[in-house]
């Protein structure tokens, strides 16, 4: 209700919006309405003033970890991941090996890990998830501790690092596992990227952190238990000349376990047969199954599944058999062509000469050609005219299969030869005139 015991001069008010907050939507106003009686003027209708916001509350949550049953690292502890980022937030020692920090953070729910170094720019560093996983207080992708802020400071229990208490985790034990079999290959054979027989590839990393939660000994075997997924890195390889990835594996309990190689952008998996439990088994995966990983450019193993189970003896051999020659002999081997002194035509071979019979007629070479030199091979004919000077036809090129090569008779006696530009032309079948002399027919 405005004031109207004022007439006759300008009067100003500003309404508190605050007034209609109640009963209007002030996010969609779209009219005013004037009522009562008499005569009254306005100017200056507009919304004005900024409303304050103000901002959320935060509390303080205090983080404490207990690093006594691991090797502190002498840079420092830290509590990052989740909206803490790479590099998170340093804690500060009791002198006690106890770790704390104090943090203002808002209302909701926080995900975090501590780690037993600084960031150094990579995501590297983070405790073993297997025990938060073990007591189940992780949550989301990369298994993160959580705090559920609501509306009130919080002192977080001391915890130990890589545990959901106060006590440490202890992984559970690896099952006692028969020796592994010792395989035959020669050693110079192989490429062992970790085994009792042939050893261990240097710089392999046998448990990456790739946010799983499978516990790993590594030990004479390569023990996983608690296994979701698990990685082996190893530098980049070319794997290409080998047959076959050998596999060792022994199942305590499992019901699906997969054998993943990987190349940079491709990955594929192989199924292990898991029927068997309690022994050693052995599998050659032909690389050929891996037909979408690049073998010249391989770096990473990957074992997903489920249970406990252990490998030895990983490791690439079979060497890729040659492919067979190809059929006949070459030209340097065959007796029917002679060696010459040029360097662009290498051999030769003589169809007829000036006063043998008929060098007059069509002189015709035939050969069947079944492999050529990976940059091809030419021919080219030399003969001689009726005044006895000798000229040669233009180059021309060899192709796999017959090759009738043709000098058309004339009314002179004459010499006519054909020179080829490499010995490594390979033939199973050679005429002259006619006359099959290769392969030499039997007498």
């Amino acid at each position: 209700a405005l004031d109207v015991s004022t007439t006759g001069e300008w009067v100003n008010v500003q309404i508190p919006l605050s007034h209609y907050s109640d009963a209007v939507n002030l996010g969609a106003v779209h009219q005013f309405k004037v009522d009562g009686n008499g005569a009254v003027a306005f100017n200056n209708l507009y919304f004005g003033g900024v409303s304050a916001v103000l901002p959320d509350p935060t509390y303080q949550v205090t983080f404490s970890v207990d690093m006594t049953a691991v090797d502190t690292n002498a840079d420092g502890v830290y509590l990052a991941g989740g909206a803490f980022g790479q590099d998170g937030h340093a804690l500060t020692d009791n002198g006690s090996d106890v770790w704390s920090v104090t943090l203002e953070l808002a209302a909701g729910q926080h995900l975090y890990k501590f780690r037993n170094q600084p960031s150094y720019g990579t995501w590297d560093g983070f405790e073993d998830p297997a025990g938060l996983i073990a007591d189940g207080c992780n949550t989301g992708q990369y298994n993160d501790r959580y705090v559920d802020v609501v509306d009130a400071d919080i002192a977080l229990a001391v915890v130990a690092y890589g545990s959901c208490s106060a006590t440490p985790y202890v992984a559970p034990a690896a099952p006692t596992i028969a020796t592994a079999p010792v395989p035959t290959d020669a050693a110079d054979s192989v490429l062992s990227i970790f085994g009792t027989t042939y050893g261990n590839i240097d710089g392999a990393d046998f448990n990456p952190n790739w946010g799983q939660s499978t516990s790993v000994e590594v030990g004479d075997n390569l023990a996983y238990t608690n296994l979701n997924y698990q990685g082996t890195q190893f530098a980049n390889s070319d794997v290409s000349g080998y047959e076959y990835l050998n596999v060792d594996y022994y199942v305590t309990e499992s019901t699906a376990v997969n054998f993943v190689l990987i190349s940079p952008g491709n990955e594929k998996p192989y199924a292990l047969d898991v029927s068997t439990a309690g022994e050693w088994v052995n599998v050659q995966i032909p690389l050929s199954h891996y037909d979408n990983v690049d073998l010249a450019d391989v770096f990473q193993f990957k074992v997903d599944g489920n249970g406990a189970v252990a490998f030895n003896n990983l490791y690439f051999g079979g060497a890729v058999a040659a492919p067979e020659p190809a059929a006949g002999v070459t030209v340097g081997e065959s007796t029917d062509f002679a060696s010459t002194t040029s360097a662009t035509w290498v051999n030769v071979i003589t169809l007829t000469t000036i006063g043998a019979e008929g060098s007059s007629g069509a002189q015709t070479l035939s050969m069947n050609v079944t492999e050529l030199p990976e940059a091809g091979a030419n021919y080219r004919l030399y003969r001689t005219n009726a005044g006895g000077n000798g000229f040669f036809g233009n180059a021309q090129a060899l192709v796999l299969g017959d090759n009738t090569i043709t000098a058309a008779s004339v009314a002179f006696d004459r010499t006519v030869k054909i020179q080829v530009s490499s010995s490594d032309i390979r033939f199973d079948a050679l005429t002259v005139n006619g006359a099959q002399v290769y392969p030499e027919p039997p007498a």
